[in-house]
Formats: C-alpha cells, structure tokens, sequence
C-alpha cells in the first residue's frame, strides 16, 4: 500500500515540473497551464467516485487493478503529445485512476487493520506521498532537467508497471466478502436490504449519511484548496520568486518532502492516542504558519526550513483515510471515502488556477494567503464531525 500512494504521488506531481517547461514549449499563460493542471484534478474527482462504486461493486482487488493500469498507460503516452490539447486529455484520463487508487486502498486498509492502531498505519501509508513526491523531484532534476518534460512522463511510467504485478497477489477485504455473501444470501437486516440494490451513491446522499458525506467532502475540500494552491506552484514558485534553478528548486522540493515522510507518520501515531480532530487542528495550525514562513523566507536556509515545515504539516492529510473509512459502513465505504477525498481533489481544480490568476496581478506570496485562510477553515469545520478513534467496523451495517 506505501509503495502504491507513492507511486500515486509520483505520477499526479510530475505535472508540477513539467508547467514551467510546457509553458515555454506551447506558448500559453500561468492561467492556461493552471488550466491542465486543475483539469488533472478534477479528473481524480470523477474517477476516485467511479472506481469507488465499482470496488464496491466487484471487490477492491479487482477495482485497484484496473485503475492502476488506467493511469499508467496514460502517463506513459502523455510523454508522445504533439500539443497542449493531448497533454490535457492524457492527463485526464490519467487523473482517473490517480483519484481511484485512494479510495480503494484506504477501504481494504481500514476493513483488514485493527481499530487501535489504525490511524498509525494509515499514516504510514499516506507517507507514501512524501516518498513519491521526493522521487517526483529526483525525476526532475536528474531527467527534466536535461532531457525535457517528455523524458520525465517517459520515466514516470516504468515503476507503476510493476507495480501491476505486485497487486496481483494481495487478497479480498474479508469485510467485503463478508457483506456479499449477506447480500447474494438475503441475510441482510429488512432496513439494509432495500438499500442494497441502490447505487452506492445514492445512498450516500440519503438518511443518516448524507450530513456525514456533505461534511466529510467540505472537509476535505478546504484542506486540499490550501495544499494544491502552494504545491501545484511550488516549483515554479522557487524558480520565479526565489531565483532558483529548476535543480535547485527540484531540491528543495525532494529534501523537504523526506521531512514531510515523518509529518504523516506522526500524525497517524497522535491520531490514535489524542484524536482524530484534535491532530487535525495542530496540523493545520503549523500548515498555515509554515505558508506565512515561506513568504517571508529567502532562498536560501530559512527557505527550505519553511518549505520542510509546510511539508511536515501536510500531514493532515492522514486524517482522511481513517476518518472516511470509519465514518461510512462497509456496503458504501469504497464510494464514500472516494466520493470525499478525490471530489475534493476536483473541488481543488481551481485552486492553481486562482492562484495563477492571482500571480498574475498581485504576484505569488499574495496567491499564498488563500492556502491559509482554507486550511483554517478546515480546522474549525472537522469539529463538527465525528471523533471515529477506535471503532471497530463491521460488515454489515
């Protein structure tokens, strides 16, 4: 499961190399090229929802596999584009099976793992993205840099490949067994079995889980605003206001994310002992103040301090896997943890086109202002969630 969110992260951020590169290349503004990028995630939106309803469907196994050969073909081809139009379009298709691998594998996590330690692993498993984010960044500055943006997709694509066969051998959610055996049995309660032939996302919206998935998806929405407004600029954030070089700046990206490694593992470990929310909101607090560091740092020492600690605090991001997946019974927990992560991602769609826009006319550190006030947002709205420490699923339910 590491290895795959890593390689996840991998695919999805080698796109933030490549903007300024494509920029040049193609000729278009920051607002286009944000464009793609916000494209991309609403992308993962679309597809963390479709392979959400069908792992739920078919089994988890059988969704990842699927997903994952999706994005890698893609990824793979997005190195032969003639134009911007076939880079957007790879992107896309690539974006959903990116927002697929999410969902699916923090369902088989949280259905085969035991409530107590839980969030620790989940936390260990969100560190995947620091790893794929420093590899992202190794890409760049040993490929990008000398061959091109092409010769870095044309890299990106050869781990997920094997990858494949490695997920070839992982086993069903007995948890999902379980409640389809129930379903093909008729042995479900009389107040689940009509609800049973609903599409999974219909139920999300109806009853007792609709105020969970309407808080859960703002949640996550306010968090990931914030993250992609820094992250889908950060390389060219360093290039263009801290007069690094695309090396140096793929540097300073790749080193601070092997500190942010320790952020989502941490997190996962104070999840289980103080609270899902509680974390949550120190997280935020340092995210916030890492960005208003970063603003003020210069390109050298207390630049890349700032970096690694906005790094750490995307941490946060932990959260989501163990609160979604204890939030939502297990007939809907693939969709439902899919349907608020990534429709988050494809909320945050705008998010590098606003702060495009805003680059534009009051130059990046005023674009950054928004990160923060979003992510504070998100820290007072998880209060009103659930605090979901310690509870043992169940099959049916």
């Amino acid at each position: 499961m590491v290895a795959g969110w890593a390689f996840d992260a991998f695919d999805f951020s080698v796109l933030s190399f490549a903007l300024n590169q494509m920029m040049a290349e193609f000729g278009v503004s920051k607002t286009v090229i944000g464009s793609v990028f916000g494209l991309q995630l609403v992308a993962t939106g679309l597809g963390g929802v479709l392979f959400g309803i069908i792992a739920d469907a078919i089994g988890r196994k059988r969704g990842l596999m699927l997903d994952i050969a999706l994005y890698s073909v893609a990824t793979g081809l997005t190195a032969l584009s003639r134009n911007l139009w076939e880079v957007a379009l790879l992107r896309f298709v690539a974006g959903l099976g990116i927002g697929g691998e999410w969902g699916l594998g923090m369902a088989i996590l949280n259905e085969v793992w035991p409530p107590d330690t839980r969030g620790s692993m989940v936390g260990l498993t969100q560190a995947g993205w620091p790893i794929g984010m420093a590899i992202a960044s190794a890409d760049a500055a040993l490929v990008m840099s000398r061959f091109g943006w092409r010769a870095g997709f044309a890299v990106a694509v050869l781990p997920i490949v094997l990858l494949v066969v490695v997920r070839g051998k992982m086993p069903e959610s007995r948890l999902w067994l379980e409640y389809k055996r129930a379903v093909e049995s008729g042995e479900l309660p009389p107040e689940l079995s009509e609800k049973a032939g609903w599409l999974t996302l219909r139920q999300l919206f109806h009853g007792d889980l609709i105020g969970r998935t309407l808080k859960s998806l703002a949640l996550a929405s306010l968090g990931m605003f914030a993250f992609y407004t820094l992250w889908s600029w950060a390389p060219a954030y360093l290039e263009t206001v801290k007069g690094m070089s695309m090396v140096r700046s793929a540097t300073f990206v790749g080193a601070s994310w092997l500190i942010g490694w320790f952020g989502h593992v941490l997190f996962g470990v104070a999840a289980d002992r103080i609270g899902r929310r509680p974390t949550f909101t120190i997280y935020a607090a340092m995210f916030a103040a890492s960005v208003l560091g970063l603003t003020a740092a210069g390109p050298g020492l207390t630049g890349f301090l700032a970096l690694a600690a906005n790094t750490f605090a995307c941490g946060f991001f932990s959260v989501y896997g163990a609160l979604f997946g204890e939030l939502f019974p297990t007939r809907v927990r693939a969709t439902g943890a899919s349907l608020c992560y990534n429709g988050a991602r494809a909320v945050s769609f705008a998010a590098p086109v606003v702060l495009g826009y805003v680059a534009g006319i009051a130059g990046f550190n005023a674009g950054l202002l928004v990160a923060v006030a979003a992510v504070l947002l998100a820290a007072a709205l998880i209060w009103t969630v659930p605090e979901t420490k310690g509870v043992q699923l169940e099959a049916i339910g």
